[in-house]
Order: structure tokens, then C-alpha cells, then sequence
């Protein structure tokens, strides 16, 4: 816009005034005389300015439309990654469950009741892990409370609920250490941990196999749980990147959401510590540390 005025000595104060106090970058003035040469140069350092300004609002509409898709992104990842793992834990729970009733079928009675408990309770678990999932869904930790848990009869029963499993793949469970072992956990999320460990150890084996589980009191107020397959190991190259999501050395027989779930759940909900070995002789051993200072001696 252009101002012709009377007003030959002009006051900023009084022009802030009248066109407001948002328009201060967006005016000039000249007092007479003038040239050609300023008004020209002065309409070239507006227009400039004025295409600066379009091109900034272009831009940021642009990021605001780019954040806005980012967000939409990182929530159905969020989702994605969240239905992945629902359907990998529930799925091998229920793949138990199945197994478990198809072996009950030809059962007397009462070995047909005791597996439907069995049934039951791993059905109750198979709940447990889908309210684990919605806490995560609604941001904010699992809200299941600890409670004094014995390993060795929860270890005894991840193994009895998947006979079948061990039956099909050919697997022999041998406990070859089994200090009596008592933690403040969760006891649905440790079955989640040894029914993963111990499915990739069936798996890691071709044809018939054995896992050794060992439970062991440390002097240094933690107990030590070692699971150990005899398949063919991991390369060293690759024991640090299994438990990266969706990294995987089954190719497509694997998720990759097992062992980043095992490791969660020891580490981050326990406070212990979850680490890979390549035994010396052969096979893979899966060290589970868990904290037991603090807790009663209930063996004793």
C-alpha cells in the first residue's frame, strides 16, 4: 500500500497507531524528495519480505501436515507392534492349551479332570497376558503385583503344560540342578519368558533334542536360571541383534518378539538380567538372573 500525505515530518509512534502494533515489519516511509531509485528498491525489499513470509507459512504447513502424518505413523506402529505381540504370546499359550487337550482326549476321568484344571489355569494365564497388553496400550506398566512365586514348581509346570510340544518336536526336559528357588514376580509374566525359551529351544534342534534347565542359589542374593538346548548356537555376530524387535534366525517361522519380550520381562519388570551363550561343547544356554535379597527363605 502506498500513503500519500500532508505530513511532511512524520512521528513512527503516530503511523504504530493507526495501522496497529502487528504491522510494524510490514510499512516504510520516505519524505520528499525522493527518487525513482527508492521507491523502486524499497518496493523490491517489501515484495522480497512478503514472498519470505508466504514461503515460511508454506513450510510450516507443510511440517505441520508432515507431524501429523508422523503421529498417525508412530501410533499404527505403536498398534502394529502391540497386535504382533499379542498374537505371539497369546498364540503360544493357546498353542499349549490345545496340545495339552488333544493329549487329555484318551484319558481315564480323572486324568481327563486334572487336565482340564491344568487347561484352566493356562487358559487364566492366556487372560493375564492380554491385560498385560492392554496396560501397555493405555501407557502405563503392567499392573499385575508381585507376589512370592517358586520357580522350580513354575518351571515344573511351563514343562508339564507343554508335554505336547516336547512330545511332537521330540524333546527330553532334563532339570539337572534344581536349588529350591523362591522370587517377588510376576509368575504369569515368567511363564511367558520360559514357554518362549523353551520353544525356541525345541525349535533349535532338529529331530529329537534335549533342554537342560538348571536353578541355582548365588551367595550374592540372586538365583540364576539357565535353560540350555544342544542345536547348533547363534553366531556371535548375531546375539546382541536377536533382541532387537523383529529380528529373527528362524526366517519365516519367527516373529522376532520372543527373546525382546523374555529380556522386558526379566530386566525391566524384574530388575534382572537376561543374557545368550553359546555353550562350549554345543548349543545355546539362556542365563536368567533374578534378584532374590529380601525374599524369605520360605524353603527353609
Amino acid at each position: 500500500m502506498v500513503f500519500v500525505t500532508a505530513n511532511h515530518d512524520p512521528r513512527i509512534e503516530s503511523i504504530n497507531v493507526k495501522l496497529g502494533e502487528d504491522s510494524v515489519d510490514q510499512w516504510d516511509y520516505l519524505n520528499k524528495p525522493f527518487t525513482k531509485s527508492e521507491i523502486i528498491q524499497k518496493s523490491r525489499n517489501f515484495l522480497a519480505l512478503w514472498n519470505l513470509k508466504e514461503q515460511q507459512s508454506i513450510k510450516d504447513q507443510q511440517l505441520k501436515e508432515l507431524n501429523n502424518l508422523l503421529s498417525d505413523h508412530e501410533r499404527k506402529n505403536m498398534l502394529a507392534a502391540i497386535s504382533r505381540g499379542v498374537s505371539h504370546e497369546f498364540g503360544n499359550i493357546l498353542q499349549q492349551i490345545i496340545g495339552k487337550a488333544e493329549l487329555s482326549v484318551n484319558k481315564s476321568e480323572a486324568g481327563m479332570k486334572e487336565a482340564l484344571n491344568k487347561i484352566l489355569d493356562a487358559s487364566q494365564k492366556a487372560s493375564d497376558i492380554l491385560q498385560r497388553f492392554k496396560n501397555m496400550t493405555e501407557n502405563h506398566q503392567s499392573t499385575s503385583e508381585k507376589e512370592l512365586v517358586n520357580v522350580n514348581e513354575l518351571i515344573k509346570g511351563t514343562i508339564d503344560l507343554m508335554e505336547h510340544q516336547f512330545k511332537v518336536h521330540q524333546v527330553k526336559v532334563c532339570v539337572i540342578k534344581n536349588d529350591p528357588v523362591f522370587v517377588n514376580a510376576d509368575p504369569t509374566a515368567l511363564m511367558q519368558v520360559f514357554v518362549n525359551l523353551f520353544i525356541n529351544a525345541s525349535h533349535a534342534m532338529v529331530g529329537a533334542g534335549q533342554v537342560d534347565v538348571s536353578l541355582i542359589n548365588k551367595a550374592d542374593g540372586q538365583s540364576l536360571i539357565v535353560i540350555r538346548d544342544y542345536g547348533p548356537g547363534v553366531k556371535s555376530e548375531e546375539i546382541e541383534k536377536v533382541f532387537e524387535p523383529l529380528y529373527t534366525t528362524k526366517g519365516e517361522k519367527g516373529t522376532g518378539l520372543g527373546l525382546p519380550i523374555c529380556r522386558e520381562i526379566i530386566e525391566i519388570e524384574h530388575r534382572g538380567h537376561l543374557t545368550l551363550k553359546n555353550h562350549p561343547d554345543k548349543g545355546l544356554m539362556v542365563e536368567i538372573l533374578l534378584p532374590t535379597q529380601g525374599v524369605k527363605d520360605v524353603a527353609s
